[in-house]
């Protein structure tokens, strides 16, 4: 039997134009996803866009599994790249199992799927995500591999986000991250969104 996170499904979830920050719902199963990801190297270099077109991200390397132009507008045909899947069965069905909680969860379909690296020593510097879809998206961290000196800052309330459980960031706040350690720090990013928005929603398999 997959384990799964009652916790998730028993938490009304609120708006993003609420008056909060980060919302933690519970500790979800990452064992084989940990041992996967933990010995990236390559993988970590197939794509390197995001930290080479994007300041804020300069500092990071990115695993896309699932992804989309978030520029494409919330009123139009909205594509959702399905891109590639872990190696291992058992890491796959602990992805598919925190996919399941959060559509669950958010009432909607994921869109975005991807572990994102952030280096030793390093910072993430204050942003807000912007574009139509990212602002009805809801934006969930899962930490894989993660230590106390990596530190959240949202809307000035200071966070460490815990390896092995799920939280739901409010990304339209301004936010920053700090790895203050000397070591490398592994989050799965999930943008889940909303069934309302999801009648002209596809999928695609890149290969």
């Amino acid at each position: 039997m997959i384990w799964r996170c009652s916790i998730i499904l028993n938490q009304k979830i609120i708006s993003k134009k609420e008056d909060w920050n980060f919302l933690d719902f519970g500790e979800i199963k990452i064992n084989k996803i940990y041992e996967e990801v933990t010995r990236f190297y390559s993988e970590w270099l197939i794509d390197t866009s995001r930290q080479n077109f994007f300041e804020t991200h300069r500092h990071t390397f990115s695993y896309e599994m699932m992804s989309m132009d978030y520029m494409t507008g919330i009123d139009l045909p909205l594509v959702c790249q399905i891109k590639r899947s872990l190696v291992s069965s058992e890491s796959n069905i602990e992805l598919q199992n925190i996919y399941d909680n959060l559509e669950q969860l958010v009432n909607g379909k994921i869109i975005r799927s991807e572990f994102i690296s952030m280096n030793p020593k390093s910072r993430i510097r204050t942003h807000k995500d912007r574009s139509d879809i990212l602002y009805v998206a809801r934006r969930f961290h899962i930490p894989i591999k993660t230590n106390a000196g990596v530190i959240f800052i949202t809307n000035g309330e200071t966070r460490h986000l815990e390896q092995g459980r799920m939280y739901e960031l409010n990304n339209i706040k301004y936010h920053s991250v700090y790895n203050n350690s000397d070591q490398d720090r592994i989050h799965l990013i999930v943008d889940v969104l909303p069934k309302k928005y999801c009648n002209r929603l596809e999928y695609t398999n890149e290969a």
